[in-house]
């Protein structure tokens, strides 16, 4: 029963170190991601300003200004809808975090007490 017992805890252990490093994981993403969308929007406005400003109409540079202009809104898109996909698992996590100082590894109410406190205080 005992082997089990760890065996299990392992376990656990190791799909909770697998689970924090993909939440890090997400989080710079996100962060990347974030960065990359404010500067596909300033990259649209400033488009959009030299589109605007135009007084004479020319074929060949307006076809390649909306079609750079497509492409940028097309990038952005694509980063806004990354950002909500890793937004979604951000706030889903599987494991919740809690340290214990017992040897057994079960959690001291007052230990469980003070992380509910510390889990409400951040939220």
């Amino acid at each position: 029963m005992r082997k089990w017992n760890s065996d299990r805890a392992e376990a656990i252990n190791e799909a909770m170190a697998k689970e924090n490093e993909a939440m890090h994981e997400a989080r710079q993403n996100k962060k990347e991601k974030k960065a990359e969308a404010v500067e596909t929007k300033a990259q649209i406005k400033e488009l959009e300003d030299r589109i605007a400003a135009k007084r004479v109409p020319n074929k060949e540079v307006d076809d390649e200004d909306n079609k750079n202009l497509m492409m940028l809104n097309k990038a952005l898109l694509a980063a806004e809808n990354a950002i909500d996909q890793l937004t979604n698992t951000l706030q889903e996590p599987r494991f919740t975090y809690t340290k214990t100082t017992l040897k057994d590894g079960m959690v001291d109410f007052k230990e469980f007490e003070k992380a509910f406190k510390e889990h409400e205080k951040s939220n």
